[in-house]
């Protein structure tokens, strides 16, 4: 077995048409470990990887499917604290409370799992009992249109984010 990632980027839920886009992103600024905490097909992975046009060389992504495994969400994430990564979560700034602006959150660590939460507007920025294991929870603000507005829009896409 190969040395573990030493950036991974951890989804507890995504649309999986977003999924190549999140895939690129990871690649082109160096995080190479993936972790999905809701089950994922075989098909979305692989259509994803397709998507994303990555390089054969000099690009590698270890992908992990935690649901695929019967790990639940909050056990992935403790797990991975345990191994030595920071856990940072990411969420809009209105589903979560005591959230922090991204450069606000120390971030040069040895080993850095960025949780990216939930790609639904249920309220819920995470599954349950994941945000208690995070060690920090960051928000990139957004200069957005009026709330009051029918077409507001608060947050980034998590593709965007990645």
């Amino acid at each position: 077995s190969g040395r573990a990632p030493s950036c991974l980027m951890v989804l507890c839920g995504v649309n999986s048409g977003n999924l190549g886009a999140i895939l690129r992103g990871c690649a082109l600024l160096g995080i190479s470990g993936f972790c999905a905490l809701e089950r994922l097909s075989r098909t979305d992975v692989a259509r994803a990887l397709r998507s994303a046009k990555l390089p054969r060389r000099g690009c590698s992504i270890v992908l992990s499917n935690a649901a695929e495994e019967g790990v639940p969400p909050a056990l992935a994430i403790k797990r991975l604290r345990e191994a030595g990564y920071k856990i940072v979560g990411l969420a809009a700034e209105t589903a979560c409370i005591g959230c922090q602006p991204i450069w606000q959150v120390k971030l040069t660590v040895p080993t850095l799992a960025f949780v990216f939460g939930v790609d639904r507007d249920d309220g819920k920025a995470f599954p349950d009992g994941v945000e208690e294991e995070l060690d920090a929870v960051a928000t990139v603000p957004m200069c957005s249109t009026e709330a009051s507005s029918p077409d507001h829009i608060d947050t980034l896409n998590v593709s965007d984010i990645a």
